[in-house]
């Protein structure tokens, strides 16, 4: 009798979960079949939080902790958002990007990744500096 009520118990609550999960399933944005939507929710995430105060204060810290992936992503961030930053801060992410993403220092990004793996910064850059000379590496 006990075990009848313990497996109608756990019947009944595994019921409950699933009939939760798929009402909640069904009222999230992302869950619905359209490319528009979940496009449109993403779209108003972004706009919530990409406010220029926020993206400044975050360009500002990639141009302190001299993180040219990240300066890059912020400055398109408010370039698309129509966001307007201070320009000294513009100023100094600008150089910063126009420094690292010159010829000659992505060649010397290049060869570093090359050299040691750990180094490369994008996969991109794994792909096309460290892969072509992994099968010489482990040939000898």
């Amino acid at each position: 009798m006990i075990r009848r009520l313990a497996r109608l118990a756990l019947a009944l609550w595994a019921a409950g979960s699933v009939a939760l999960a798929g009402v909640l399933l069904a009222q999230h944005p992302f869950a619905e079949p359209t490319l528009e939507s979940a496009r449109a929710a993403l779209a108003r995430a972004v706009a919530a939080t990409a406010t220029p105060g926020f993206v400044s204060t975050r360009l500002a810290a990639a141009v302190a902790a001299e993180a040219p992936l990240d300066v890059a992503l912020y400055l398109e961030l408010a370039r698309e958002r129509g966001l307007a930053l201070p320009p000294g801060l513009v100023g100094e992410a600008g150089a910063m990007l126009a420094e690292d993403q010159g010829w000659l220092a992505e060649a010397g990004d290049c060869a570093a990744c090359a050299w040691d793996i750990g180094s490369c910064r994008t996969l991109a850059e794994l792909g096309y500096c460290a892969l072509p000379l992994e099968p010489r590496r482990w040939a000898t």
